[in-house]
């Protein structure tokens, strides 16, 4: 006579080899969509730089973009001057100039205007600037591209849950860009 109570050791057993299959079957598919959310992220990246490109030249303002690395988001503005010397923000403090007037920069009318955080996953580790020594990897970093058809040069890094890394290149006189699927620096002229 079989008593109610409780589970034989062979019912546990088949239930905990259940359970690891489902969990050799889950677990890699899991890992994998941070990878697809990586490349996605990256083309999307790129397609930022290849509008304001296009965007700066048409319509003869300067566009930039907007990476706030603390909150992991990004987003296009515009602004009709075609100087920006005085719309610069100090990267040591995120501060404006003393005596500069306030920029005239306003979130793009576009999709691409609105504050738009990365996929699941996926995080900004770090942009690098043609002008900056070390990479930037908090407060906001401002990319320019200028009517004259020129996009400042910066190297964009994310990595995903999955530790695995992104980089984004863009070419300064020709609005693209370059992914590679792991890190790479600028590359920086011999001084």
């Amino acid at each position: 006579m079989r008593s109610d109570k409780g589970m034989t050791l062979i019912e546990v057993m088949v239930a905990l080899a259940v359970a690891a299959m489902t969990l050799l079957v889950v677990i890699p598919n899991y890992n994998a969509s941070y990878k697809v959310n990586l490349k996605s992220a990256s083309r999307t990246l790129s397609g930022v730089f290849r509008y304001i490109y296009n965007g700066a030249i048409a319509r003869n303002h300067v566009y930039r973009v907007v990476f706030d690395l603390d909150r992991e988001l990004y987003w296009v503005e515009s602004s009709s001057q075609t100087l920006i010397s005085s719309t610069m923000e100090s990267p040591e403090n995120g501060k404006k100039e003393e005596g500069a007037p306030p920029p005239s920069f306003q979130k793009d009318d576009s999709k691409l205007g609105k504050e738009t955080s990365l996929p699941r996953g996926v995080e900004f580790e770090s942009i690098e600037r043609s002008s900056s020594k070390e990479p930037i990897t908090s407060g906001k970093v401002f990319v320019h591209a200028f009517p004259h058809g020129f996009v400042e040069q910066v190297a964009i890094h994310l990595i995903d849950a999955g530790d695995h890394e992104m980089t984004i290149i863009n070419r300064p006189l020709m609005g693209s860009t370059k992914i590679y699927a792991q890190r790479q620096s600028l590359p920086h002229p011999e001084k």
